[in-house]
């Protein structure tokens, strides 16, 4: 998927439905996804396989907007799960759904488009940020190693300083180049363009094919999985 070679991913669906229909008969869920439980949308709140799929569709339906920058769309998919938060859909299936979506979708116009408007994350949010960028960056093998070949101490220490956020950032991974966390802090400018293509690809994949939620996301509810 990162060099975006071979066929389209719309020539390999019949293979791919053919494959799922295959594991799920050998791990005894169903002979299809209409035969089991659907993840909830949240704690205790059900809707069936076919809204499921509604509010997959409208997520991706934001995804898709490729003339607006990835940031943006990816904001305004978890405004759209804040505002379906506050929602009962008991009373609201099938074609209503479908009207609701795509009202909801298109007035998230309070959603700021320069992401220099979004206010800064408290200094909790700073440090669960920082550690999880430690733990995604991080690479313990192979040639392109990080500080882990030092040890666990120096895994222990690289930890601590992405607590605090201060000095030097620790080379948790072989490529990481030389750096401050104070220089981390000024804006880098837009990402370049294959980049863009390769986080589109990504997240369009990771939506529409239901990766983000039940069983394969921990068994996580549908604004869980998105978030």
């Amino acid at each position: 998927m990162t060099d975006n070679l071979g066929r389209p991913l719309s020539a390999h669906r019949d293979d791919l439905r053919a494959f799922g229909q295959g594991l799920e008969e050998r791990e005894g869920v169903g002979a299809s996804r209409n035969g089991s439980v659907p993840p909830p949308l949240q704690l205790a709140q059900y809707v069936p396989w076919s809204d499921v799929a509604q509010f997959v569709a409208a997520i991706v339906s934001i995804l898709d907007r490729s003339q607006d920058p990835i940031e943006y769309r990816l904001r305004k998919s978890l405004a759209l799960a804040a505002v379906c938060r506050q929602a009962k859909f008991d009373k609201l299936a099938g074609g209503r759904l479908a009207e609701f979506l795509g009202l909801v979708t298109q007035s998230l116009s309070d959603v700021p488009r320069d992401a220099a408007a979004v206010g800064p994350p408290s200094w909790v949010g700073r440090i669960l940020f920082r550690q999880m960028v430690a733990v995604y960056a991080r690479r313990d093998f192979g040639p392109r190693q990080g500080i882990s070949k030092e040890g666990r101490l120096a895994l222990l220490w690289a930890a601590w300083r992405f607590a605090r956020g201060t000095g030097p950032v620790p080379r948790v991974h072989g490529l990481m180049p030389e750096a401050t966390f104070a220089q981390l802090e000024d804006p880098a400018g837009p990402l370049p363009d294959a980049s863009v293509e390769l986080l589109n690809r990504y997240y369009r994949v990771k939506v529409e094919s239901f990766q983000l939620i039940g069983p394969t996301k921990i068994k996580a509810g549908v604004w869980e999985g998105l978030e």
